[in-house]
């Protein structure tokens, strides 16, 4: 009985062999059902079949059951056959059957599912083997019973089996035969399998196919699937029409990825940039336009007459506001005259007639309904309070900057050539004037007898001759007749309030003034001189104040009394549902948020102690694909599974030399691990050195207490500008706010936090687990209302304000207000505190959950799980009776609600008045007391009392940043700036970027605009007033809309282009068919190239086919390396310099090659090295290649050096022939006699004669010209900007001045983000190369930038250079100033050359909207060697440059019209001059013409202690003079100079002074110079 089983299950085996083939086939069948194990249904798997195989052969036959075999998904002895039965109790439907799969190992039927899912009894892959599937089927039978003993074994026997082989597999004694399957048929996609069929009988010969027809007979083709040859391209269709009916739109296209077969497969098979599917698009058919007026604003006078404004828009049908012209018909006015409330008590004043206006003396004053207009007069120009004659003493370079910046205060003095003071009281009746003949401002009289001051509280405009021409200032009355009289304060407290006011405790009249931007009037305020004064003018600033706090909680939008910025979440019903800046006409709360778009985890310890010291753990993480096309990722680390306990000690986290630090820097606390967050910004280049993963992120710290189970969570993605998303307002009670998590980022507007002296009101609270800063700046030492979980509520620069433990109630609002000055009170949640504390040092940008920049620590980000209500903030300090009324209106919106009306009033009194004998009164003490000013002692604006709060007079002309007329003065908008005394909106000069955009232009000044951002895809320049201003950045283009619209696929533009036209082919490519094609592998091309012949190879690559030529001559060129020019060091340490001259080569820096991951693995292949992995690195030696570890290096952007090595790598270095040499493959030919190139010479054309010879084509040389003189040198210099203008310079037309450094070309606030500046230089002369020197200062210089320099739309040079924070700033708001001087030289042969500088942020570094390098150009020289023409034409007199004059010297430098040439060695006396004069023409010691060249030499030419120059006293006479002749204008000398000691003395230099010594002495530097222009 057991032979017959092993018999059974043999024959079972063999008949289930002859399904391999099929199995292999059907295995490329996608559609196949899968296998029951792992993928049961809940409903399937309580279905049971409850037949043994002799049922269900019965069952069979009858009709109720179907059997099949399992094809490729059989396992021999496990699953073999499948059933299914259709009088299961899971059917549920007439006609489908549930279906098993018998496992043998446990003799049962696993249920599988409903046929009509599964499809096993349709035709389909498993039909084939359905005759093998019946005698399996009946072996199981037979075998079921042996197992079981039926017949008690005797009745099966060895014949039993027979017959069943002869009944259900060879019964008649015939079968199907079936060969190999061929391959398939298709070479790409689907095609089919063929195998050739015949019926055999038992002795396995080939009968007629009729003898089998009994049996099924096996398929003779398969279907099957062959990707192996497959190619995928890209597959575009028509774009659609545009899909908006008016104004912006998109239309679109379908983008797929076909397979050669025609299949539409997933898009990441094909290789490369999916082309575009959508692209903007503009429709103005159907546009209707209309006149959209805004509802009218408050009259703007509370009392009395006065105008009342709207706006006025030419709206789109589609809702965009556009240009005026587009709307018919007249446009509907903008402003009407209004009516305050009544009750006033003082009349309109005439202030024209009354002499209190603020005109200029070249102006005429304009009387207007509520104010007045300054208007210069025919012959000058200004803002009318300010008046210059523009043809008067601008040519006098002596004069010249004094009479910039003090006006008439200065006259010329004709015998020193120098300008002078004026005595007190007197005036220059115009500028350039060589006298004072007029009286001053204030003063009366006759400057040739005397100028006598105007009786007190009056004043008188310069030129004035009797004292009636004083009259009464502001807020004063009275009459002037004669020298007795005086003005008298007004007896209306209403009318003195618009001018009154009072300063908080400590502060002086100047600081309370400048907080509303108006000028401190000391003359005035020495009149409230009695006590009837001062109770009025203590009243009318207490009215001042009362209106200041409630404008700013019920009406913020007209800015009163210097608010300076209100947000709010409700509490105004401008404010609507967002969180809104309601002191503007448009919002500028930008919120951002940060998307996650992959995670990783990894254990904090990787033994999981309980405590580490001192850890370092690096970390690799994959690109999520969301960023594969990212130019910039963020990093975000968190902590996950800590507990309160858990903390962290002196932590950072750092990738690509990002550090960001997880400890407080201001107080170097330990950080809770469940309060730890870290976000770093980087490029995606940076991010992944090794090309394939992001990392290594490398985590620090000092010290750790960890519960073991606590990970790090690194998660990568992107900030997505959210803003025109707003934050939805939720409601606690009545009171609105909003709230986000630590991934949600709030930025106010720049310099919301104002200057050095503020005050802050908020009400906030912590929204989540997160609990460090909600309100923080962009200085790391700033925060305000949270900290730490509640530990703490200020730090405001470097010191604790306020810190209280609020912690056990850390989850509540918090409403505090504080001041950041010297005498500072803050309100915690209606608790007074009093804090001394130190001011900022600057302004700074107020924000929630922002990356913060610190330049020791690196990024800072201290975030917190966050809710916000209210943010007010005032310019200059509040007054503790005006904060605490604030603080009590906040904390009623906390218990009441937002919209809670403000009931407070405020009402300074006088408990007693009196006489005060100093330099302070008028003045409010702290216990109420009110003294007045005495006569015998003046008050200054400047001073202070740290008891007392002064009563101060403010009004016009405004100051710095700030517009208005009379008693008022606004803050220019936000991202703008003005000069003092601007009297209109339109003086404020928008940031680039930015345009001004007016409310009402029939409007003479009022808050009444904003500094709008140009549209999407365009920048403006710095002042722009118009969106027509804003021009297209390069990539784009001004269509019809206008819009600005992005070039076609693979094409670039420059800035301002203003067609389609402009669009050309990138650097790289050229135009080819109206398309751009690329370039050959290995080349490049210039931005506009339109043929293959303008692509080069790269440098050390060439054309093999002609001799390693860079030209490219067809697309099908190759550019090789040229293996005799790019060389592999063969010693560890030796530098390229070693290298270049071992093969008799030259090293040149500038022709170094910038070499890519994919040059340099191609050359380790051609060179046979394997390399395990190429990175990047900053280093000066790369390219470089390490033979122990197998890495290679790649230098960021940039080239290597020629001198630079590394001890552990081979160098990679370019060798090529020197200057005045030519070659191609590193054989090397020197030019002929008296002719020049350089290094990228391949040719011996290339060799051009030098400057008075020509080539003579007979001989082949260069011979000489005829007698006379000839131009060796040409050279353009544009500098002096300040006097000469922008030269031709494209980019901007505006210059400005900084501090030391002079004028430069652009400057703070004019270049920025996406400038440049541009020049063409015409009428070049014969050359081969040229020089180009460059001065570019960099100011507010915190944020490292990269700096560029393109000649003819080529990048021929660009540097990163780091940020800088050392240094005071000279003209700008942050710390540090830096100018950058650099020397390039560029291989050129045209008659013209573009040059175009540029300077790019890199804002991974710090936010943009925190910190902007401006940056201006301050010099820039072109410089060739020219070479002559074949008709030895003589263009100019000769020259002589540093090759003729130089020799052994140390250095030689060009300054001006000098070479100046540095000696180093022991000169005798006797040796000096000599020295000087042995080389070159008119050589002697050092002669400086005038400052500035000596200040120039110095800045660019490191001298030592004790250099000899040209100056010298000749014996018997007591004056310097210099070596050439000439008297010494120039004086820097010591602190022991100049002294003479003995016959004669000579001049050297010591660090930056000049020192007198004996002229016998020796010397071991010297100083000579040479005139250039040499005879």
């Amino acid at each position: 009985m057991r032979a017959l089983e092993w018999e059974i299950r043999s024959i079972k085996q063999s008949l289930s062999a002859t399904l391999d083939e099929l199995r292999s086939l059907n295995s490329s069948v996608t559609s196949m059902p899968q296998l029951p194990w792992g993928n049961f249904t809940s409903n399937s798997v309580r279905c049971t079949l409850a037949y043994n195989w002799s049922q269900i052969i019965e069952k069979e036959d009858q009709g109720r059951v179907q059997l099949g075999g399992l094809g490729h998904l059989m396992q021999i002895d496990r699953f073999e056959v499948w059933v299914c039965d259709y009088d299961n109790r899971c059917v549920q439907q007439t006609g489908d059957a549930m279906c098993f799969v018998f496992d043998e190992v446990q003799e049962v039927f696993l249920p599988w599912g409903l046929d009509s899912q599964l499809l096993l009894t349709q035709q389909g892959p498993f039909q084939p083997d359905l005759a093998v599937s019946h005698i399996l089927a009946k072996l199981k039978a037979l075998e079921q019973e042996i197992r079981s003993g039926g017949c008690g074994g005797s009745c099966v026997s060895r014949q039993d089996v027979q017959q069943l082989l002869d009944q259900y597999y060879l019964e008649p004694g015939y079968l199907w035969s079936a060969g190999s399957f061929s391959e398939c048929s298709s070479l790409c996609g689907s095609g089919v399998a063929r195998r050739s069929i015949t019926c055999i009988s038992k002795l396995l010969e080939q009968v007629e196919d009729i003898r089998c027809s009994n049996r099924s007979k096996p398929l003779a083709e398969v279907p099957c699937l062959n990707l192996s040859q497959c190619s995928y391209e890209w597959e575009v269709g028509p774009y659609s029409e545009c899909l908006n009916g008016c104004g912006q739109g998109l239309r679109r296209r379908s983008v797929s990825c076909r397979r050669s077969d025609g299949v539409t497969v997933e898009i990441g098979k094909c290789q490369g940039w999916a082309p575009v599917n959508e692209e903007p698009c503009s429709n103005f058919s159907s546009c209707s336009y209309r006149w959209t007026p805004s509802a009218w604003e408050a009259c703007s006078s509370t009392c009395g007459p006065g105008l009342q404004y709207r706006s006025v828009m030419c709206v789109r049908s589609d809702g965009v506001e556009v240009g005026e012209g587009m709307c018919e018909g007249s446009k509907p006015r903008t402003f009407q005259a209004c009516t305050g409330a009544s009750g006033c008590n003082y009349t309109l004043i005439n202030e024209c007639a009354a002499h209190t206006d603020n005109c200029a003396t070249h102006a005429s004053c304009i009387d207007t309904y509520s104010s007045f207009e300054c208007s210069c007069k025919p012959g000058f120009v200004g803002s009318g309070t300010v008046c210059e004659d523009v043809d008067e003493c601008e040519a006098l370079s002596a004069c010249a900057s004094e009479v910039r910046q003090a006006k008439q205060d200065f006259y010329l003095d004709v015998d020193s050539s120098s300008c002078l003071s004026c005595p007190t009281g007197q005036y220059a009746s115009s500028l350039g004037q060589t006298s004072c003949t007029t009286c001053a401002p204030g003063f009366y009289g006759s400057s040739n007898s005397s100028c006598s001051s105007c009786p007190p509280g009056s004043s008188s405009p310069a030129g004035s001759t009797l004292v009636s021409d004083c009259q009464c200032q502001y807020g004063f009355s009275g009459s002037i007749s004669t020298a007795a009289d005086s003005c008298s304060p007004s007896s209306s407290a209403e009318e003195q309030s618009r001018w009154f006011r009072l300063g908080a405790v400590g502060q002086s009249c100047a600081e309370t003034c400048a907080a509303e931007g108006k000028t401190c009037v000391s003359s005035a305020i020495n009149q409230i001189d009695n006590e009837e004064a001062m109770r009025s003018a203590v009243r009318a600033a207490s009215i001042a104040s009362d209106r200041r706090i409630r404008g700013a909680m019920t009406e913020p939008q007209q800015r009163p009394g210097g608010l300076h910025l209100r947000v709010s979440a409700g509490a105004n019903e401008r404010g609507g549902d967002v969180l809104q800046d309601l002191t503007a006409n448009r919002g500028h709360v930008q919120r951002l948020r940060f998307v996650e778009h992959g995670v990783t985890k990894f254990d904090l310890l990787s033994n999981r102690v309980q405590t580490f010291f001192d850890v370092k753990q690096t970390f690799h993480v994959g690109l999520p694909d969301a960023l594969q096309y990212s130019g910039t990722i963020v990093i975000s680390v968190t902590v996950e599974d800590a507990e309160s306990f858990d903390s962290i000690q002196s932590a950072y986290i750092e990738v690509a030399g990002r550090r960001c630090a997880f400890t407080d820097p201001a107080t170097g606390n330990a950080k809770n691990l469940q309060q730890i967050h870290c976000k770093l910004e980087v490029t995606r280049q940076e991010a992944m050195a090794d090309g394939a993963r992001i990392g290594p992120i490398l985590i620090s710290y000092d010290a750790i207490g960890n519960n073991g189970r606590s990970t790090w969570r690194i998660a990568v993605g992107e900030m997505k500008d959210e803003t025109g998303e707003p934050l939805r307002v939720m409601s606690d009670g009545e009171l609105k706010y909003v709230n986000g998590s630590i991934n949600d980022v709030v930025l106010f507007p720049p310099l919301s936090i104002p200057g050095a002296a503020f005050t802050l009101c908020s009400i906030s609270r912590y929204n989540g687990n997160r609990k460090n800063r909600v309100l923080q700046a962009s200085d790391d030492s700033f925060l305000h209302g949270h900290w730490n979980g509640g530990r703490g509520q200020s730090y405001y620069y470097d010191t604790w304000i306020l810190q209280q433990d609020l912690s056990t109630t850390a989850d509540e609002w918090v409403v505090l207000c504080g001041q950041n000055y010297q005498y500072g009170k803050f309100f915690l949640n209606g608790v007074e505190y009093e804090r001394s504390m130190p001011t900022l040092p600057d302004s700074l940008q107020l924000s929630i959950n922002d990356l913060s920049w610190h330049p020791s620590v690196g990024y800072f980000l201290d975030t917190s799980d966050w809710a916000l209500s209210e943010v007010a903030i005032w310019r200059g300090v509040l007054r503790a009776d005006e904060i605490r009324a604030v603080s009590d209106h906040l904390l009623r919106m906390l218990s009441d609600g937002s919209s809670v009306r403000y009931n407070q009033t405020l009402n300074v009194s006088c408990s007693i008045v009196g006489s005060a004998v100093n330099k302070i009164a008028p003045y409010v003490s702290s216990d109420g007391g009110c003294y007045f000013s005495s006569p015998i002692y003046q008050s200054t604006c400047d001073a202070s009392l740290s008891t007392a709060s002064r009563v101060c007079l403010c009004a016009a002309p405004c100051l710095e940043d700030f517009y208005g007329q009379a008693e008022e003065c606004f803050r220019c908008p936000f991202f703008s700036h003005s000069q003092p005394g601007s009297s209109s909106i339109r003086d404020c000069s928008c940031q680039q970027g930015r345009y001004l955009y007016v409310n009402s232009s029939d409007a003479p000044w009022g808050p009444q605009g904003s500094c709008e951002s140009c549209p999407p895809h365009a920048w403006s320049p710095t002042g722009s007033s118009s969106v027509n201003q804003c021009q297209c950045i390069g990539g784009y283009y001004l269509d019809e809309g206008p819009s600005c619209s992005s070039c076609p696929s693979g094409l670039k533009s420059p800035y301002g282009s203003s067609s389609l036209n402009e669009c050309m082919c990138p650097a790289g490519a050229y135009k080819s068919e109206g398309n751009c094609s690329s370039c050959p592998a290995y080349s490049t091309s210039k931005a506009g190239s339109t043929s293959v012949e303008d692509c080069f190879c790269m440098p050390g690559f060439g054309v093999k086919a002609t001799g390693f030529s860079r030209q490219i001559t067809s697309p099908s060129d190759r550019c090789e390396p040229n293996l005799r020019e790019l060389i592999l060091a063969d010693m560890k340490g030796a530098s390229c310099s070693q290298v270049c001259q071992s093969e008799n080569l030259a090293c040149v820096e500038e022709g170094q090659p910038v070499l890519r991951e994919e040059e340099i693995s191609l050359l380790l292949s051609t060179w046979g090295f394997p390399v395990s992995g190429i990175v990047g690195t900053n280093s000066l030696d790369a390219p470089s290649y390490n033979p122990e570890t197998q890495q290679a290096f790649f230098r960021y952007g940039l080239p290597g050096m020629c001198g630079a090595t590394d001890s552990s790598n081979l160098r990679i270095c370019r060798c090529t022939c020197d200057d005045n040499q030519y070659g191609k493959t590193g054989n090397c030919s020197s030019c002929p006699a008296n002719s020049h190139s350089s290094f990228q010479a391949q040719e011996a054309s290339s060799c051009m004669c030098d400057s008075g010879y020509f080539f003579d084509a007979s001989a082949g040389t260069c011979s000489l010209c005829p007698s006379g003189n000839y131009t060796e040198e040409q050279r353009f210099v544009d500098r002096d900007f300040g006097l000469n203008g922008g030269s031709g310079w494209r980019g901007t037309e505006k210059t400005s001045s900084c501090g030391s450094y002079g004028s430069v070309l652009g400057g703070f606030n004019v270049l920025g983000e996406q400038s440049s500046l541009t020049k063409t230089f015409t009428g070049l002369c014969p050359h081969g190369f040229l020089h180009i020197w460059m001065r570019v200062l960099l100011i507010d210089f915190v944020q490292p930038v990269t700096l560029r320099l393109t000649v003819d739309r080529r990048e021929v040079w660009s540097e990163s250079i780091p940020a800088s924070s050392s240094s005071l700033s000279e003209c700008g708001q942050a710390a540090g100033e830096e100018m950058i001087e650099r020397l390039i030289r560029v291989y050129h042969t045209e008659d013209h050359v573009e040059v175009n500088i540029q300077v790019d942020y890199d804002y991974w570094e710090v936010s943009a909207a925190t910190a902007k390098t401006f940056w201006g150009l301050k010099e820039l020289s072109v410089v060739l060697p020219c070479s002559s023409s074949a008709d030895c034409s003589m263009t100019s007199s000769a020259y002589q440059t540093c090759s003729d004059v130089q020799g052994s010297a140390a250095a030689c430098l060009r300054v001006g019209e000098y070479l100046y040439v540095y000696h180093y060695g022991y000169f005798l006396s006797s040796q000096i001059e000599p020295t000087c004069k042995q080389i070159g023409r008119g050589g002697q010691l050092a002669y400086f013409p005038d400052r500035k060249t000596y200040d120039e030499l110095r800045s660019r030419l490191s001298l030592g202690l004790y250099t000899r120059i040209g100056l010298s006293v000749e014996r018997g006479s007591s004056y310097f003079r210099w070596t050439a002749g000439g008297a010494f204008s120039s004086q820097t000398w010591g602190d022991v100079g100049p002294q003479l000691s003995g016959d004669d003395a000579c001049v050297v230099l010591y660090d930056n002074s000049w020192l007198p010594l004996q002229c016998s002495d020796s010397a071991t530097y010297l100083l000579c110079s040479y005139p250039i222009a040499a005879q």
